[in-house]
């Protein structure tokens, strides 16, 4: 008994020995090598399709131990089921569970350089193909807060027949941005004035997400915009972030503005004018014109489309105008202005003003054969209107041009 004792501590010691070999300078490399998600059938919304995800440890990284998680999430899934087994190089026995949309897998040691298979995980599959993103994170924690690897990829049909590889030198950091806008909004991110990504927003609440690996730990100026599925421009978000060393910086909860259209860009005063486009589902639209500034309200539909009617022009001065929107969500948070929109008034025919009391040709206006502060109070008066009375160039509009025939007989 005693030289079966002695003969298992040996064995534990040697392992133990073993296993420390690979404790120094290995640290995480942030993604995940080879990250593959195979499916048993591709099309959208197909019920009990399986998935064979399969990744490999950098050989940089730190070992996988047995209170760390393997977490799958499959965020747009339905119906997930646990994987039924796992394969490749690991040691002990792993304990699987499912979380909502997240296969939980622990009580393993993975050494960096590993492959693992995880088989067996069966989900309905999202509504849109842009909606089959797959993430994989290995976690100290269950949340997936203290993060050693991740890897984010889309699945697929396909198994070694279409894949892209890169060789990243660690150290690297990670950035994940999200946000909302209207369902079926194309989001581009861009740095420098090259684009580096896209997605679709998607699901009913317009959500839309971007992961980027392999970057370098300093300060990006990244800038992203949408155009929606009628063609129509949301303004752009511009972000100042630093991304540091071995982390994952996540920036969630940003909302595009709305996109704006008017139905002509010249209306007669007194003619409605029509604002319409697109933002999240329901959410809370103001409606701006300047100037002066006037504030309009509206709520958009449960697909993210809004439209409002202008009917009180009879209060805009003949002239130009600016238009801009922006939206609130139902916790509070707010997007920026939308791009702005030119519109102009144009007077109304209406009854026929009184003719001038004199020649006003030259800028006097109140017939005392001066052209001076009081005629420029006059002119002031009527701006905007189509009266005579302070029409110097006689072309039915009171105006700039006005203004600068006064200026130029000034004092005569």
């Amino acid at each position: 008994m005693r030289l079966s004792a002695l003969l298992v501590f040996i064995v534990t010691i040697s392992f133990l020995t073993w296993l420390g070999s690979f404790s120094h300078p290995l640290h995480a490399a942030g993604n995940l090598e080879n990250p593959v998600d195979v499916l048993s059938n591709s099309n959208i919304d197909e019920r009990n399709v399986s998935h064979t995800i399969s990744f490999t440890v950098p050989v940089n990284s730190q070992m996988v131990t047995t209170t760390d998680y393997i977490i799958v999430e499959l965020t747009h899934f339905h119906d997930i089921t646990q994987a039924t087994a796992l394969s490749g190089d690991y040691m002990g026995s792993p304990t699987i569970t499912v979380d909502t949309n997240k296969v939980l897998i622990t009580g393993i040691v993975i050494l960096p350089g590993s492959n693992i298979e995880i088989v067996g995980i069966t989900a309905t599959n999202p509504s849109t193909k842009s909606e089959y993103t797959v993430k994989v994170i290995i976690s100290e924690d269950v949340n997936g807060d203290i993060i050693k690897n991740l890897a984010s990829f889309m699945a697929t049909p396909f198994s070694g027949i279409v894949s892209i590889s890169a060789s990243i030198a660690p150290p690297v950091a990670s950035l994940s941005i999200s946000g909302y806008s209207a369902p079926g909004t194309f989001v581009t991110f861009s740095e420098s004035g090259t684009v580096i990504g896209t997605d679709t927003a998607g699901g009913s609440n317009g959500y839309f997400n971007k992961f980027f690996g392999g970057l370098d730990p300093d300060t990006h100026d990244i800038s992203l915009y949408g155009v929606d599925q009628s063609n129509r421009t949301t303004s752009p978000i511009n972000i100042e972030i630093y991304t540091p060393i071995y982390q994952l910086t996540t920036i969630s909860n940003l909302l595009l503005s709305p996109t704006v259209e008017l139905n002509t860009s010249e209306i007669v005063q007194g003619t409605n004018l029509i604002v319409q486009g697109s933002t999240i589902p329901l959410g809370d639209v103001s409606v701006f014109t300047e100037s002066p500034l006037r504030t309009y309200y509206t709520t958009a539909t449960s697909d993210g489309n809004w439209d409002y009617t202008i009917t009180n022009t009879n209060d805009y001065i003949p002239g130009d105008y600016r238009l801009y929107a922006l939206v609130q969500n139902s916790g509070g948070t707010q997007s920026l202005f939308s791009n702005a929109l030119q519109f102009t008034i144009l007077p109304s025919s209406g009854p026929t003003p009184s003719p001038a009391a004199c020649d006003v040709s030259h800028g006097d206006l109140n017939c005392d054969s001066h052209t001076n502060l009081t005629d420029f109070s006059i002119l002031m008066y009527y701006w905007g209107s189509t009266s005579p009375a302070a029409d110097i160039n006689n072309d039915n509009l009171v105006n700039l041009v006005d203004f600068s025939i006064m200026m130029y007989y000034w004092g005569i």
